[in-house]
């Protein structure tokens, strides 16, 4: 839950997880009209990146239809669908599962990484303005910064 709303997200951890080492994580944002399974399915990560110790999280974007998987959008201010219109606080909710990665899940709170496509490429340009204390990088795709 945050801010009033049940959020999801997919979590795919490198077995090497269980010995205590901290691992790095690359959190996927799925485009406009995605969610997290399109995400996982899309960017190829848990195939790639967790054989090589890497923590694949793949969060889901919010949706009038609560009820549906699909259709979910971000809210990176100028842009997106329900998420804007509603202002849901997305960047908060990132900041809050990032604490629960490096609480419970063995996350280096060092090496957080961000990338999204869209949608979620917008997004990911606020999580690197908003986030910078808690984010190492960020990789947007086919998504620019935009407005203030």
């Amino acid at each position: 839950m945050h801010d009033g709303l049940k959020r999801s997200y997919i979590i795919d951890k490198p077995k090497m997880a269980a010995n205590g080492s901290k691992l790095p994580v690359i959190i996927m944002l799925h485009g406009g009209g995605g969610n997290g399974e399109n995400g996982k399915r899309m960017s190829g990560f848990t195939e790639k990146a967790v054989p090589c110790g890497v923590i694949a999280v793949y969060p889901s974007g919010t949706s009038k239809f609560q009820r549906m998987k699909k259709i979910k959008t971000w809210n990176a201010e100028h842009c997106c669908g329900y998420a804007m219109e509603q202002d849901i606080d997305d960047v908060g909710f990132i900041s809050v599962l990032i604490d629960g990665l490096v609480a419970h899940d063995s996350a280096d709170q060092k090496r957080i990484y961000a990338t999204g496509i869209s949608n979620g490429a917008l997004l990911t340009n606020q999580l690197g303005a908003k986030l910078s204390r808690k984010i190492a990088a960020i990789a947007p795709v086919v998504g620019g910064m935009f407005g203030d």
